[in-house]
């Protein structure tokens, strides 16, 4: 068995873990995770901020004095979990992180949290200094592979210093509280999403009319047209006149076809005078 108070740094007093909770975006209808537990420092300090709190701890002796320690201060809030975080379950509804994990399990929390199928949409870690530093996405200090992954969809900053007198056993290196916050939907985006998408039914259109040409303007109908055509007689049909109206045609004749000419009179059709015009012109 493990001894856990030499594999982790635990925070000396309740006090102080409020004072940390109070830099953060916890409420009181949160449900937060707690990796590495030990004995409910935090945990005791989590279940008087937030609805409830889920502490992970796989050290049989350390959650005995977990237990202890909630039963004493009659906290009802918290769930323990007996077991290495690697193979805990993730909850399913949203939920925030703030812990104290052991060291060297840190990268490994990171990647397991933010490539679940149900991230927490908040992160508050006591990271070593310059593991944290390179979980910043910036110019000032180098970024790792891991921190680039994780600002792709976290908003990430060192919150708060701390100083190795703030824990039990004091650690060999400087502290830091790690926050890591979900970033809001870029509202850009989803409107050009949703403007890319075609209607489910195209607008319904009068019987029939059909719909103007991309870019185009309907014509419009002629001033005085009341939606109705003509009636012409049987065999006929209009020519474009500029006045609107229709031509008077002799009985029995017909108007040429569009685009053709009227052919020739026969000359037992002609006049006399149109026979007359029709010699001159063959004589000339």
């Amino acid at each position: 068995m493990r001894d856990f108070r030499l594999s982790q740094h635990f925070l000396r007093s309740p006090r102080l873990a409020l004072y940390l909770i109070g830099h953060s975006n916890l409420k009181k209808h949160d449900t937060v995770l707690e990796i590495g537990a030990g004995s409910g420092v935090i945990t005791s300090a989590l279940s008087r901020r937030v609805a409830k709190v889920i502490a992970i701890e796989p050290d049989p002796c350390a959650v005995a004095k977990l237990r202890a320690n909630l039963a004493k201060y009659q906290i009802e809030n918290v769930e323990i979990i007996e077991q290495n975080f690697e193979t805990v379950k993730l909850p399913e509804d949203p939920y925030k992180v703030f812990a104290n994990p052991p060291f060297h399990l840190s990268s490994k929390i990171l990647h397991k949290l933010i490539e679940s199928m149900n991230p927490p949409t908040a992160i508050y870690l006591i990271l070593q200094k310059q593991f944290a530093l390179k979980l910043l996405n910036n110019t000032r200090h180098y970024t790792s592979k891991l921190g680039y992954q994780l600002t792709t969809d976290y908003a990430t900053r060192i919150r708060l210093p701390l100083k190795p007198t703030d824990f039990t056993p004091p650690p060999a290196v400087p502290c830091v509280l790690f926050e890591a916050k979900q970033k809001a939907p870029n509202p850009t985006d989803a409107n050009a999403e949703e403007s890319s998408e075609k209607p489910a039914d195209a607008p319904e259109l009068p019987e029939g009319e059909a719909p103007a040409l991309d870019g185009e303007l309907p014509p419009e109908p002629p001033e005085g047209f009341d939606g109705e055509l003509p009636e012409l007689p049987d065999g006929e049909y209009p020519e474009e006149l500029s006045d609107g109206e229709l031509p008077e045609l002799p009985d029995g004749e017909r108007p040429a076809p569009r685009g053709e000419e009227e052919p020739p009179k026969r000359p037992e059709d002609m006049t006399d005078e149109e026979r007359e015009a029709l010699h001159a012109e063959n004589e000339a």
